[in-house]
């Protein structure tokens, strides 16, 4: 026998023993990419907060001090109106309503996913279908709803345009701008041309099968009738007020979808920090457009210009459909992106910011149509109460004479 120690066993044949050597040496430049990275999420979501409660304070601002709500005879003269300002027809209501319900579709759809994505709710194929179909048939029901409140007539035209719009969106120009009948063809083992008519038979019996219900819903649902045009007496055309305000809200618009493309351009949406940024983002942008609109139509509706829901529509689509379509060219030029994609891009942003803005606009005449309903109730008893106190001192008077 020797008087050695008997050789150490391999340090893989005992676990307990077993010191694990250290993934990367402590500092590795990993480590500082992930600080950093967690360091600019942060400092996006405080932009983020920064501007959404900046969102807010405006719009305050704008309800309380520059609506007239707190001006007995703006209330009496405009205000007390607003239940025939709502309905007020529109020119091309057929164009209006299908426009609004796309875009609908897209605001509703980011909302309800970047809510659960608040929550630290993650996505599944299940839930991605499930909230794909409450947007489509929340998409039918609202271009109905419309069309009929703005002097449509034939519903059954606005369903049939709604579903050839969506259709010639999502399976034509997203199927070509994604190249999605390329995949399918390579998967099926088919031709490109019959991929895509696949692809587009499909997006219309999904369509079709989904959407019918909320369309008859719509069409049988009471609705107060549309009301008279209001005519005004302004000598400046209805165009040259819409391009000052569009003016007006170019500058900070632009400014808030910069930040927004920036933080979204630069997130990993693999963890929580960068899911609050990018769903933070998606709302501060909706957020902007609505609260654009409501500036909009509420100095038209001072200066008597009553027609407010192509303005509603338009005063954050035009500046924000113009700085996306410009980011978009700058990147084809840059060689980050194709052509293929401004062809959704831009139509799909233009849409949906200008329908955040019309239906931001109707909510907030909602709002003030209450507020005013209840300032001139207010009025009607107090004069009631004085009339009342004068008549009993009349008969006072009578019965001491």
């Amino acid at each position: 026998m020797s008087d050695y120690p008997p050789p150490a066993a391999p340090s893989g044949s005992d676990p307990v023993n077993r010191i694990q050597p250290p993934s990367r040496p402590i500092g590795h430049p990993e480590d500082h990419a992930n600080v950093h990275g967690f360091l600019w999420y942060l400092i996006a979501i405080s932009i983020e907060l920064a501007t959404l409660a900046g969102l807010f304070i405006v719009t305050y601002y704008t309800v309380s001090k520059r609506s007239g709500l707190n001006e007995p005879d703006k209330v009496r003269r405009i205000w007390a109106r607003a239940p025939e300002i709502r309905y007020q027809p529109v020119v091309r209501p057929l164009v209006f309503s299908v426009a609004v319900s796309y875009g609908a579709q897209t605001v509703l759809l980011s909302l309800i996913r970047a809510f659960f994505s608040l929550i630290g709710i993650q996505f599944n194929s299940f839930f991605n279908i499930f909230t794909t179909f409450a947007a489509l048939g929340a998409s039918a029901l609202i271009s109905v709803l419309i069309y009929r409140a703005t002097g449509g007539s034939n519903w059954k035209k606005c369903a049939a345009s709604t579903l050839l719009f969506d259709t010639f969106a999502v399976g034509v120009v997203l199927n070509l701008s994604l190249g999605l009948y390329e995949r399918l063809a390579e998967v099926a083992g088919i031709g490109k041309f019959k991929a895509f008519l696949l692809i587009i038979a499909m997006n219309i019996l999904l369509l079709t099968v989904v959407q019918t219900p909320f369309y008859v819903y719509g069409s049988v649902k009471q609705l107060p009738a549309t009301a008279r045009l209001i005519y005004n007496n302004s000598v400046v055309p209805n165009w040259v007020k819409l391009d000052r305000t569009v003016l007006m809200v170019s500058l900070p618009l632009s400014l808030i979808y910069v930040i927004a493309y920036i933080i979204e351009f630069r997130l990993n949406t693999s963890t929580y920090t960068s899911r609050v940024a990018s769903s933070l983002a998606i709302i501060m942008l909706f957020s902007a457009a609505a609260l654009a609109s409501i500036i909009s139509v509420n100095r038209a509706l001072l200066s008597n210009e009553f027609q407010w829901q192509w303005r509603a529509f338009l005063t954050p689509a035009i500046p924000l459909g113009a700085i996306d379509t410009l980011v978009h060219l700058f990147r084809i030029l840059a060689g980050h992106a194709s052509f293929r994609f401004l062809l959704f891009q831009v139509p799909h942003v233009f849409l949906s910011v200008g329908s955040s803005g019309a239906l931001g606009a109707y909510v907030y005449l909602i709002l003030a149509e209450r507020y005013a309903k209840n300032h001139v109730d207010e009025d009607l008893l107090a004069q009631d109460d004085l009339l009342g106190d004068f008549e009993e001192d009349e008969d006072n008077e009578e019965l001491e004479v």
